[in-house]
């Protein structure tokens, strides 16, 4: 991968952090529906982005295909923790966001399916 388009894709996961904290607004910020939801909208343009990035990356060798392995299985565990723990924290008060559940099952249903079509495709 390329310095510059590093660089963009920082910046794109930066912009999308940024924007899912003013979405959360943990300050109380106070936002009109209109600002939330051209937010919202910027949020999925945004993640659009970011998801043609990790789409369109390919490994020139052995050592960037590691690096994309090493950052994948980070970011999936520590996906995979958040919902798992949203999911007992939320079942002790007996109101499992069914977002939350969706979200864990379709990140492990995922990573089962892709690695079954990687096998397959072998």
């Amino acid at each position: 991968m390329n310095a510059s388009r590093f660089i963009q894709e920082v910046l794109v996961s930066i912009a999308i952090v940024a924007l899912v904290i003013l979405v959360w607004n943990p300050f109380d910020i106070l936002m009109s529906g209109m600002v939330v939801t051209t937010l919202l909208v910027v949020l999925a343009a945004a993640f659009s982005l970011f998801a043609i990035f990790v789409w369109r990356e390919e490994a020139r060798d052995e050592r960037e295909a590691l690096h994309r392995m090493i950052g994948g299985r980070a970011g999936f565990l520590a996906g995979a923790v958040v919902l798992t723990a949203a999911v007992v924290i939320d079942g002790f008060s007996h109101e499992v966001s069914p977002w939350v559940a969706v979200g864990l099952i379709a990140m492990i249903a995922g990573k089962v399916v892709a690695l079954a079509w990687a096998k397959l495709k072998r």
